[in-house]
């Protein structure tokens, strides 16, 4: 992915930088930076729903493949300094102009790939609550059993 589609994406959102964009994200921007440089080769799906979340224009089929338009639908985004990306035709920009179809396959895979990836990462914080749940438990049943010799002691006397 060793491009900077990303710094792209961001002056077209209007930010003045990705370290501005990042810090709207509540990310770090090295993330953005690297994946530039080719260090990291896919965004990380917690961060595309962040993006998405913030900026539901933004297509998630081209955060997660770079491939398509950037924005979702036919509508032009504009971002302050007279660049306009249009969903069809990218006018000056040196993004990709093929045409995005959001049922291609290579979309659809990476969409499943990415929810997979969140439901996989929900289970586990389940795993760990349940856990939390069980050690809560256990010390209920301790203090329980604390209580009832207190109640026992105090009833003997």
């Amino acid at each position: 992915m060793s491009d900077n589609r990303f710094d792209t994406m961001v002056r077209a959102l209007g930010y003045k930088s990705v370290r501005s964009f990042a810090s709207q994200l509540g990310i770090n921007p090295q993330v953005f930076y690297d994946l530039a440089s080719g260090k990291v080769k896919r965004l990380n799906p917690q961060i595309s729903t962040r993006i998405k979340t913030m900026h539901p224009e933004v297509s998630v089929g081209w955060l997660i493949t770079g491939e398509g338009s950037m924005f979702e639908g036919n509508s032009a985004q504009n971002n302050g300094s007279g660049l306009v990306i249009n969903g069809n035709n990218n006018i000056n920009s040196p993004i990709d102009n093929r045409h995005y179809y959001s049922d291609s396959p290579d979309v659809l895979r990476a969409q499943v790939e990415q929810m997979d990836n969140l439901l996989k990462e929900k289970e586990e914080r389940i795993r760990e609550k349940d856990a939390q749940i069980r050690e809560k438990d256990a010390q209920i049943r301790e203090k329980d059993a604390q209580i009832a010799k207190l109640l026992n002691i105090l009833a003997n006397k």
